[in-house]
C-alpha cells in the first residue's frame, strides 16, 4: 500500500509540475525508490528534482524510453 501512495504522490507532482505537466511517463515506486521512464523530450534532471522532493522518496532512478510517448493533450 505504502508502495501504491508514494507513486501516486510522485504521479500528482509530476502531473501538476510546468515543465513535466505535458508529458506522459511510467513511475514505479518500491520501498522508497521511485523509476521514473521518461521520454527524450522530458528533462530528467527536471523530472528527478520534481520526485526527489516527494516525501518518502530515498532515491530516484531513471530509465530513458527508446520510443516517444506522445504528450498529453491539453
Amino acid at each position: 500500500m505504502a508502495d501504491r501512495a508514494l507513486t501516486s504522490r510522485v504521479e500528482v507532482a509530476l502531473a501538476t509540475y510546468p515543465e513535466t505537466r505535458h508529458h506522459r511517463m511510467r513511475i514505479d515506486a518500491k520501498e522508497g525508490v521511485v523509476t521514473l521512464e521518461l521520454s527524450s523530450v522530458v528533462d530528467p534532471d527536471v523530472a528527478t528534482t520534481v520526485a526527489r522532493d516527494i516525501w518518502g522518496v530515498r532515491e530516484v532512478k531513471i530509465r530513458q524510453m527508446d520510443v516517444p510517448v506522445p504528450p498529453f493533450i491539453v
